[in-house]
């Protein structure tokens, strides 16, 4: 009899523990990037109009039905108007109302910039773009808290030139709020960036954040898919800030 029930015993304990959810191994990066989505709100911003100024620069953001268009106007130490136009049928600059022809590589650099912008402003807005490749890397500690660590790189079909890119995403596991990224890029001579979350607030619903951008303090000795470490080290120093203000969300 004893024997009987400690069998019923051991059976209760294995299905109690196949029962129970391992969130760590149950989400899909996809999944992550689902719930990061819903607490930051920014479903909301797949379709509208959202502005800031970034650097004194004024950025206004518009999408509608799969329509969208990226706006930057500035002004040159001269004080000649800038307008940049980036949209689905490419990229256009106009010097006070004046249309400027561009050479490709011109046309390249300068929606690229605003591009740049546009992709960090909103995060994680355009991590379900099609060209977003998502893989899982597991789970890192960061001062105390356990986050998801999720790489993303971009197709060359559809990455843009700087689709050799590559990022890391912190999600704080419980809120799924994005907290921490990082990412390796080649341009130019090349580098690492790492940068922290702060000064979050919501505007109409959405959160926005700005962040403390870090470069390694010796680049050559760096492991980019351990940076996490560098910084909890002090082996960064901080570059700059990444403020967004004036912020409005339509």
């Amino acid at each position: 009899m004893l024997h009987r029930f400690l069998n019923i015993f051991i059976l209760a304990i294995a299905v109690i523990s196949c029962d129970a959810p391992n969130t760590s191994k149950a989400l899909s990066a996809e999944d992550i990037i689902s719930k990061s989505y819903q607490f930051t709100g920014c479903d909301s911003l797949v379709e509208g109009r959202q502005s800031f100024t970034f650097r004194k620069k004024d950025f206004t953001i518009t999408r509608t039905g799969g329509v969208y268009q990226y706006q930057r106007l500035s002004r040159d130490s001269s004080g000649n108007y800038l307008l940049d136009r980036l949209n689905n049928s490419g990229f256009k600059r106009w010097i006070n109302d004046t249309l400027i022809p561009l050479d490709s590589a011109s046309q390249n650099k300068l929606a690229n910039q605003v591009n740049s912008v546009v992709y960090f402003a909103f995060l994680p807005l355009l991590l379900k773009d099609p060209a977003v490749r998502l893989k899982k890397l597991g789970s890192s500690e960061i001062n105390g808290t356990n986050y998801h660590k999720i790489q993303v790189s971009f197709s060359e079909e559809d990455g843009g030139e700087d689709f050799e890119d590559v990022f890391l995403y912190f999600f704080d596991s419980q809120d799924f709020s994005l907290d921490y990224l990082a990412y390796q890029y080649y341009t130019g001579k090349g580098g690492i960036r790492f940068r922290k979350a702060i000064n979050p607030r919501r505007i109409n619903g959405v959160l926005v954040q700005d962040y403390e951008n870090y470069k390694p303090r010796n680049l050559e000795s760096t492991h980019f898919y351990e940076i996490e470490k560098y910084f909890l080290n002090n082996d960064l120093e901080l570059l700059s800030l990444i403020q967004l203000e004036n912020v409005s969300i339509n």
